[in-house]
């Protein structure tokens, strides 16, 4: 069926290969709306693309469960797939009701009333069989989502909390010394701004060349030529490698592993906007190598040990335990200028998240909710909702 120019095909099990590019979207978007998401579930998304199709094969066995795939020009964008359940007995009795598991529309592929249409024909779907009422979860944060099912009349009746059960919970040192650096404690100071990055917008990208942690020392200047997403942060920790003894006192210090996984799991995306990725520290060269090769980065680490940028752009540092090093920022440069700056950063593992975003957003030439004459220096800047 077509609803609005998107074609709507009701599928089974057989079509559950062409949901992991959808499902892994919805992933990576959750993920950037939850910070604690990935601590909670599947430590990669194909490990939780493999529990999820599990599941689908699972439900999809069951008589009335079925999946809605909307495509675009044959394309898949989007997915919505439902189950019939008993209703809430604890509420008093009930008839049954639909559940829909997921919902998931590709972000290249909303505002498109993609999202619609496959509700829509949920609803139609549900009619035949005489389904009057439905369920489905928004992950906290999602507010774009809670908005959208809101126009379509549900209402929240309840908020599901997630945690680790612990007999003692850590405090940030003992997590720290708990070796899991892809985690953050609790309690870490959020960094400021201190106005130490206003400089940057507009600046030239210096004609600089960086050691790699693989290949050739990369032209930096020559990068920003086309699209560079540069993100620069303090230091990664791993094996052998001890933390200055204040480290997580220091706002913004925590969370460079986090970061860089992020930027890892998004780099497809990120290429697919134009840009070209690299990662920056003053840590020593070495442990850079380990970091990239223990995490399986897809693109190379620049070493930054003797502080160039910080002498040639003015990058703000911080000292720890003796070091000097980069406090934690990301910049975006195009035809050799620095277009948008990302300072503080303080969710290092949603904050891939954004930059794609925005990148996508300045790809697609979509203009911000409200318009107008503004002044473009102001909005090189990006400040964190508090």
């Amino acid at each position: 069926m077509a609803v609005g120019g998107v074609n709507i095909v009701r599928a089974g099990a057989e079509r559950i290969a062409d949901l992991e590019r959808l499902w892994v979207a919805l992933q990576r978007h959750h993920a950037g709306l939850v910070e604690a998401l990935p601590e909670l579930t599947a430590r990669s998304l194909q490990e939780s693309w493999d529990r999820r199709r599990a599941a689908y094969e699972a439900w999809l066995a069951e008589p009335d469960a079925f999946v809605l795939i909307a495509e675009l020009g044959g394309v898949p964008v989007g997915y919505a797939l439902v189950r019939i359940v008993d209703g809430f007995h604890s509420f008093g009795p009930d008839e049954r009701l639909a559940s829909v598991e997921t919902l998931s529309v590709l972000p290249e592929a909303r505002g498109r009333r993609v999202g619609s249409a496959l509700m829509d024909a949920v609803e139609r779907e549900l009619a035949e069989v005489g389904v009057g009422r439905l369920k489905l979860a928004v992950v906290e944060g999602n507010e774009e989502a809670s908005r959208f099912y809101a126009g379509r009349g549900l209402s929240t009746v309840s908020r599901v909390l997630v945690g680790h059960v612990s007999a003692s919970p850590p405090g940030p040192r003992e997590h720290a010394a708990s070796g899991d650096l892809h985690q953050l404690p609790p309690g870490l100071p959020v960094p400021e701004d201190d106005g130490a990055a206003d400089h940057l917008p507009g600046t030239s990208v210096p004609d600089v060349r960086l050691t790699a942690t693989r290949g050739e020392p990369v032209d930096l200047a020559g990068a920003a030529r086309g699209t560079l997403v540069l993100y620069v942060f303090p230091r990664t920790g791993g094996p052998g490698i001890a933390l200055p003894d204040d480290w997580d006192e220091i706002p913004g210090a925590r969370g460079c592993t986090p970061e860089n996984c992020a930027f890892r799991d998004h780099a497809r995306e990120l290429a697919a906007a134009g840009a070209r990725v690299y990662g920056l520290s003053a840590q020593p060269l070495d442990e850079q190598r380990a970091f990239a090769e223990r995490e399986a980065m897809p693109y190379p680490l620049l070493n930054d040990q003797g502080l160039v940028l910080a002498d040639r752009l003015g990058l703000p540092t911080f000292e720890a335990g003796g070091l000097r090093l980069y406090r934690r920022l990301t910049l975006i440069a195009r035809h050799g200028r620095i277009e948008r700056i990302f300072y503080p950063v303080r969710s290092p593992a949603r904050h891939p998240g954004e930059v794609l975003e925005w990148l996508q957003r300045r790809v697609g030439q979509i203009v911000p909710a409200g318009g107008g004459s503004r002044d473009p220096r102001r909005d090189e800047r990006h400040r964190p909702a508090t």
